[in-house]
């Protein structure tokens, strides 16, 4: 069965998922090294229990998810339909 994903995970044919990602890469590696992932996560909790509002949001995405957006719609045409018959 041939794999219909490249190996970053996009589908075939997606030319940005070829382009190497040197920034995201080496931030990757970083974060790893050293148990930094570990001393981000308790900066950002530190920041949410200081009150900064983007590092609350940014807990509650990571641990529940992003709320979803309702989007209301109104399907009620309220325009008057002027008709036309053809006249031959």
């Amino acid at each position: 069965m041939a794999n219909s994903k490249n190996t970053r995970g996009a589908p075939i044919g997606n030319q940005n998922a070829i382009k190497p990602k040197i920034w995201s890469d080496a931030l990757r590696k970083a974060i790893i090294q050293n148990d930094n992932l570990s001393k981000l996560a308790d900066a950002l909790i530190l920041k949410a229990l200081e009150g900064d509002v983007s590092a609350l949001r940014e807990l509650g995405d990571r641990l529940e998810g992003k709320v979803t957006q309702q989007i209301e719609q109104n399907t009620n045409l309220t325009a008057d339909v002027e008709f036309y018959a053809w006249k031959e």
